[in-house]
């Protein structure tokens, strides 16, 4: 993964950051058949993956006829949209390695679904607003901060427990299963990601090999997210 992936998952984590508090805009990690490299957004509200049917990009039918255009990105090798996920069409930032961070920020606002996705789902946002904290919203975005921080350190790029797990050896479920059980969530859909033998989840846990560590004690306690 070169320095420029880096600058993709960091304005992937911008976003969330813009938008995670206000609207529960969220990510979820997946693999495609070109590898493990894509990321699409939901709302906490009204999510699309995982236990809740593996709808990419809201569509039932499809990744291309989603309501919402396109909600699925790369995370590593190219800023821009398949188009298995932009009804047919694939959209790319030319030069985008030259751009700075904000610029790619700018790019995914305007060429990705936010606006719809958001406008669509006003009453339930505000209802889970009313029922999610601080400390949860700034939890899921350490999580994704540290994973994107270690990916850069390791020179990789985040993923599942499951992406990081070989399915051709006989015992990678009861391994991922551990890892979850370490990290107190029941499933990778909750909320996990990381590099190969790290991992980081929303509630603040995360397993480094075979120690378990509280990241966000030491988060309040005065530490950075670098340190």
């Amino acid at each position: 993964m070169t320095l420029n992936d880096h600058k993709l998952f960091k304005a992937i984590y911008l976003l969330l950051d813009k938008y995670h508090r206000l609207y529960g805009l969220e990510i979820y990690l997946f693999s495609g058949g070109h590898g493990p490299g894509y990321c699409g957004f939901q709302i906490a509200a009204s999510p699309c993956y995982g236990e809740f049917g593996d709808q990419l990009n809201y569509s039932k039918t499809g990744v291309s006829d989603g309501p919402y255009g396109a909600l699925v990105t790369y995370v590593t090798g190219t800023a821009g949209i398949p188009a298995w996920a932009n009804r047919g069409q694939q959209v790319e930032l030319k030069d985008w390695q030259q751009w700075r961070t904000q610029t790619l920020l700018a790019w995914f606002e305007a060429n990705m679904g936010f606006k719809a996705l958001f406008r669509d789902h006003k009453e339930m946002i505000i209802r889970w607003r009313v029922g999610y904290t601080v400390e949860q919203s700034e939890k899921y975005l350490l999580m994704v901060n540290l994973a994107g921080l270690l990916a850069r350190h390791l020179d990789d790029f985040p993923r599942l427990p499951s992406q990081c797990l070989s399915g051709y050896e006989s015992d990678s479920l009861a391994l991922q299963n551990e890892q979850l059980r370490r990290l107190g969530i029941s499933s990778e859909h909750e909320g996990v990601m990381g590099v190969p033998g790290i991992m980081v989840a929303r509630n603040g846990r995360a397993i480094a090999g075979q120690q378990d560590a509280d990241v966000w004690e030491w988060y309040v306690s005065g530490l950075s997210a670098p340190e």
